[in-house]
C-alpha cells in the first residue's frame, strides 16, 4: 500500500470522524434548545398530569371563582415542584414560594394567618400529618383541610388556634410517625397531633421503591467524573426521558390489568391485612410518643373515591384507580374491623361522609376539591369540640 493510498484513507477517516463530532454537537445543541423551549413555551405546565389529561375539563365546576389562567398556575405550582431528600422520611416537600402554593423552610405548607415557627405556646397549636390529600395537591394554600380546620376550630373554640400542615406527597402512617417523632425530639411539641390516613396505606401497601433507591445510591458510591459529565449531555437526558416514559407506560398498563383482575384474592387479602397491621402499630406508637410529651391525638380515616362514592359524579373516574388498586378492598376490610373494635378511642371514621354528597368533590382522580376539604375539616372540628378534646380557655 502506497503512502498516497494511506493518506487518502486517513483523510477519509478524519472527515468521517469530524462529521460525526459535528453531528454529535449539533444534535446535543438542538436537544438542549428543545428541552429548554419545551418547558418555557410549548409545555409551560411542565409535568402537570391534570392539564395534559383533562385539557377540555370545565374548571369552573371545580374551582368556582378562579379564572382558567389562575387554575393553570395553581396546577403548575402543584405538579412542577420537585421533592427533596429527607434523612427522616426519605423525601419531603421542598421549600417553595408561589402564588397559590407555599412551603416553609420547616416543611409545612403555609396558609392565611399562619402560626409562627418555632411555635408560640400562647396559641393552641395543632400539627396535621397526612399524604398529598392533606397537603392539598390541586388546591390553593387556603383551601386545604388544615387551613379550613384552623378557621373552624378557632370559631368553634373561641380561642386562637394555629394549625400546621405537615402533609406530604405519598406519605403513609410510617413516615408520618417518623416525622412526628422527629418534631418531638427537636422540641417542636404541639398541643394536638392529627393524622389523616387511609388512601396511602393501601397505595403504599407494598413498601415503595424509595428505600431501595436510596440503598442503591449509597452502595453504588460516587460515579466517575466523566460519567457525571456524560449524564448531563442533552442526548443522554433525552434518551433517559424516553426510557422513563416507556417504563411508566408499562407500569400503568400492568397496574390497570391488575386493577381489573380480581382473581388473585389471596394476594390482595395478604397485602391489605399487612397494610392494616402496619397502620395499627403506627397508631399505637404515635399514641405512646404523644402521651410521653402531653400531646393529644386524633386519627382520621379519610374518604376516598373508590369507597362509598357515586363515581358517576367523578369527572376523573375514567380508567379506574389502578395506582390505588388495593384501596377498595382495604377499606371494606378495615370497615368491618372498625365496627368491632376501634383502633383508638381518638379515632374518627370519615370514609362514609361523601356517600350522599352532591357536587364535584375531587380535582383529579384522588385529590380533594376545596368543598370536600372544608367538609372534612368541619367533621374533624365537630369531633374535637364534641369530645371536649381542648379547653376553650
Amino acid at each position: 500500500m502506497t503512502l498516497a493510498t494511506l493518506s487518502k484513507y486517513y483523510r477519509n477517516a478524519a472527515l468521517v470522524l469530524l462529521n460525526l463530532v459535528i453531528a454529535f454537537v449539533v444534535i446535543n445543541g438542538v436537544l438542549y434548545l428543545a428541552i429548554a423551549l419545551r418547558y418555557r413555551y410549548f409545555h409551560p405546565d411542565g409535568d402537570n398530569p391534570v392539564l395534559r389529561r383533562y385539557i377540555d375539563q370545565t374548571w369552573s365546576e371545580i374551582y368556582p371563582g378562579m379564572s382558567n389562567e389562575d387554575v393553570a398556575l395553581l396546577l403548575r405550582e402543584t405538579w412542577s415542584r420537585r421533592e427533596c431528600y429527607s434523612p427522616v422520611t426519605q423525601h419531603a416537600e421542598r421549600v417553595f414560594n408561589g402564588t397559590f402554593v407555599n412551603v416553609s423552610t420547616a416543611g409545612f405548607r403555609k396558609h392565611h394567618d399562619q402560626g409562627p415557627w418555632p411555635i408560640d405556646h400562647r396559641f393552641y397549636n395543632v400539627f396535621v400529618f397526612g399524604g398529598s390529600t392533606t397537603f392539598g395537591y390541586g388546591v390553593a394554600d387556603d383551601a386545604t383541610v388544615p387551613a379550613y380546620l384552623q378557621q373552624v376550630m378557632t370559631s368553634a373554640m373561641g380561642r386562637d388556634v394555629r394549625v400546621y400542615n405537615f402533609g406530604n406527597s405519598s406519605f403513609h402512617s410510617t413516615q408520618e410517625r417518623a416525622r412526628f417523632e422527629h418534631l418531638l425530639m427537636t422540641d417542636r411539641i404541639p398541643d394536638m397531633a392529627i393524622f389523616i390516613d387511609g388512601l396511602n396505606e393501601f397505595g403504599k401497601a407494598l413498601e415503595s421503591d424509595e428505600l431501595h433507591n436510596v440503598e442503591a445510591a449509597y452502595n453504588a458510591g460516587s460515579p466517575p467524573p466523566m460519567l457525571v459529565v456524560l449524564e448531563r449531555l442533552p442526548v443522554v437526558r433525552a434518551g433517559r426521558a424516553i426510557k422513563r416514559r416507556m417504563r411508566a407506560r408499562v407500569r400503568r398498563s400492568t397496574a390497570a390489568a391488575a386493577y381489573l383482575d380480581r382473581s388473585d384474592t389471596t394476594q390482595t387479602v395478604r397485602i391489605v391485612e399487612a397494610a392494616i397491621d402496619r397502620y395499627l402499630h403506627n397508631v399505637h406508637l404515635c399514641e405512646s410518643a404523644a402521651a410521653a410529651y402531653g400531646v393529644k391525638t386524633l386519627f382520621v380515616w379519610q374518604p376516598v373515591p373508590m369507597y362509598h362514592y357515586d363515581l358517576s359524579r367523578h369527572p376523573f373516574a375514567e380508567g379506574g384507580f389502578p395506582a390505588n388498586r388495593f384501596a377498595r378492598a382495604g377499606y371494606e376490610r378495615f370497615a368491618g374491623m372498625v365496627q368491632r373494635t376501634s383502633p383508638s378511642e381518638n379515632f374518627l371514621w370519615c370514609a362514609d361522609m361523601q356517600r350522599d354528597l352532591e357536587g364535584t368533590l375531587y380535582v383529579d382522580k384522588i385529590h380533594y376539591s376545596p368543598a370536600l376539604n372544608r367538609l372534612l375539616a368541619e367533621e374533624i372540628s365537630r369531633r374535637i369540640v364534641g369530645r371536649a378534646m381542648i379547653r376553650s380557655d
